[in-house]
């Protein structure tokens, strides 16, 4: 009985390790191929020609995305954010993996593949947002310092002016009137009705970061009156309303950084920051 209990341990142990040994071609910090990611996506049944363009100008952005891999959990960064899951191996090889997580009560695989020995990617059960990123390892951290100091430099006033503390306001369910009529221009008359209570509906009022007004404007802006750009922004918001809102704000400068061009607190025509 004893060497019976012995033998399952140490089978189960041996399992254990076999699996995390396997884990270990993808274990260390990825960053984003932009290039490689923005010809994948093309493959995506949601990709229409003209999103390449749209797409080309969030490059600096992906820049500032990395994950880091662990033998039981995932750290994904963007700018000053991040967001770590754990998970158990529950399929392993030298080349893909498959691991199992729960989230918010929500049990959730990713999957891992490696692409021709140096690049990698990952597709989760729970969400198709990153389906279609190709992921490079990352440069040691001595090469990348002067890279992240850009990036800190890049976003840190916008974090900061996001996550600065307010005065308490009073929830309010009244909609500014441009947000209507935004609706009306992007979508038509005929359609204006189902879109501006399906968006309604879809981002309430007291989400993280920002009102609800900017959240609106963002979303309206990104869609440029299609459904199914709708649709993703909405996504988008729900995740992280500070993903939209820098998506729909800020612009790549000829210097590459990033700078504000808009303030959705602020109505559509009123939006519009000058710059020199």
């Amino acid at each position: 009985m004893i060497i019976t209990t012995l033998f399952t341990i140490t089978f189960i142990l041996f399992v254990d390790f076999s699996y995390a040994s396997d884990l270990f071609p993808f274990v260390g910090k990825w960053s984003v191929n932009p290039e490689l990611t923005l010809e994948n996506s093309k493959n995506s049944f949601k990709y229409k020609p003209g999103d390449e363009e749209e797409m080309r100008g969030f490059v600096e952005l992906m820049k500032m995305m990395t994950v880091e891999i662990d033998t039981n959990k995932m750290v994904y960064r963007w700018g000053s954010g991040s967001s770590a899951i754990s998970f158990n191996t529950k399929e392993a090889t030298s080349t893909s993996a498959i691991v199992v997580g729960n989230r918010k009560g929500k049990d959730f695989t990713l999957t891992f593949a490696l692409i021709n020995g140096q690049y990698m990617n990952f597709k989760s059960s729970g969400s198709d947002d990153m389906n279609y990123y190709i992921w490079q390892r990352s440069s040691s951290t001595t090469e990348r310092t002067s890279d992240m100091e850009e990036t800190k430099e890049i976003t840190e006033g916008y974090f900061e002016s996001v996550n600065a503390p307010r005065e308490p306001k009073t929830m309010s369910t009244e909609i500014p009137g441009d947000i209507w009529q935004r609706v009306v221009s992007d979508f038509g008359p005929q359609r204006a009705d189902d879109i501006y209570r399906y968006l309604l509906e879809r981002i309430p009022n007291g989400l993280a970061n920002g009102t609800r007004p900017r959240h609106l404007r963002s979303i309206l802006y990104l869609a440029k009156g299609d459904e199914e750009r709708l649709d993703r922004y909405i996504k988008m918001c729900l995740s992280d309303t500070r993903d939209v809102m820098l998506y729909a704000e800020y612009e790549k400068a000829k210097d590459s950084k990033l700078v504000r061009r808009r303030d959705f607190n602020n109505p559509f025509d009123q939006a519009q920051i000058e710059t020199d």
